[in-house]
């Protein structure tokens, strides 16, 4: 061979022998790519499971989360603060209710005062009665109340020309209705109460003596109110 001809063999030969040696260090470089390849979409994979999982959990703690919401709305219901008046005169009867109102949810609770004055043939009669109310409420926005009042304390007082004649001993009833509409936390009244007492076993002074009389005194009637009311 010439020179020349021997240079390229030589070339050649370690061209091959180079290449065998490469083969044999990484004999696994395909397989290598295809490992990768697989591992990457077995990450995607994994990555989109575990984007569901988050997206589940999400899910269920806003579930949890209204839940409790609807237990805490249960555990505080609405509540309404009412007060209502009525007042009626006339040249002989003058009649003055006042009532406040606590309401939680549907069920109220009230502290009602009346007040009575009258004259007849000469004799007044004054009488002042404490009420403690229960009460219903159907509805929301429009609504209506029904309720009943017990009398728990209250005076009377008759007087007459010549005596003054005092009775504590006191029972008797209420039964009332109300109408109420809501606008916005503002709350608009109307409504109609009957009360019914019956004051007995009065006293007098007699020259420095209490003397027990055998006196019964009833009032009953009816009369309009109205009132206003928060509601939150």
């Amino acid at each position: 061979f010439s020179d020349m001809n021997f240079k390229k063999l030589t070339i050649l030969s370690l061209v091959f022998l180079i290449s065998g040696v490469v083969g044999y260090l990484f004999p696994d470089v395909t397989l290598a790519n295809k490992n990768f390849s697989y591992s990457r979409q077995k990450l995607m994979r994994e990555s989109r499971d575990n984007a569901k999982r988050l997206q589940r959990i999400k899910k269920n703690r806003q579930k949890d989360y209204g839940s409790k919401s609807e237990s805490f709305l249960f555990v505080f219901p609405k509540i309404r603060i009412r007060y209502l008046e009525g007042s009626i005169s006339n040249k002989t009867t003058k009649v003055q209710n006042s009532i406040k109102t606590v309401i939680l949810g549907d069920w109220g609770i009230s502290q009602s005062v009346l007040r009575y004055e009258t004259f007849k043939s000469n004799n007044s009669y004054d009488v002042i009665n404490n009420s403690y109310d229960i009460s219903y409420t159907f509805g929301n926005k429009l609504n209506f109340t029904l309720g009943l009042g017990f009398i728990y304390d209250g005076m009377a007082y008759i007087r007459t020309s010549k005596n003054l004649y005092t009775s504590s001993k006191v029972s008797g009833n209420s039964f009332f209705g109300v109408l109420g509409f809501e606008l916005g936390m503002i709350e608009y009244l109307i409504g109609n109460r009957i009360n019914n007492m019956e004051y007995i076993e009065f006293h007098k002074n007699s020259y420095g003596k209490i003397l027990e009389v055998n006196t019964k005194y009833s009032i009953s009637g009816s009369q309009l109110i109205f009132g206003i009311g928060l509601n939150y």
